[in-house]
């Protein structure tokens, strides 16, 4: 979804949805992936920001992990685990219990 509002993302950080291929959780930090290659680290839970970034495409993957589902490439599975690669070639794993709500993506 192609918006021009940016969303506060911690701090004095905002930045537009779009921009953002996916955020990693370290306890009430998280760190934020940027299409261009950067990353920042915020101090704000990703727990917060899923409320704030879900309308824009975005899917917690992991309790740990969030990707936005336009930069996702290819989705495997390995094992008995599923994982999704980025647009960056970056590899998340997803959930067991996470995995169904990846099928709505991709219906």
């Amino acid at each position: 979804m192609k918006t021009n509002k940016s969303i506060h993302l911690g701090g004095r950080l905002s930045a537009y949805p779009e921009e953002l291929l996916a955020l990693k959780a370290d306890i009430n930090y998280t760190t934020l992936l940027f299409k261009n290659g950067d990353s920042k680290i915020v101090a704000t839970t990703l727990k917060a920001l899923e409320a704030r970034l879900s309308s824009f495409g975005f899917y917690r993957v992991h309790k740990s992990s969030m990707v936005n589902v336009k930069y996702i490439k290819k989705v495997f599975q390995s094992d008995d685990k599923l994982f999704v690669r980025l647009s960056n070639k970056e590899i998340f794993e997803v959930s067991r219990r996470r995995q169904s709500g990846m099928h709505s993506f991709f219906i």
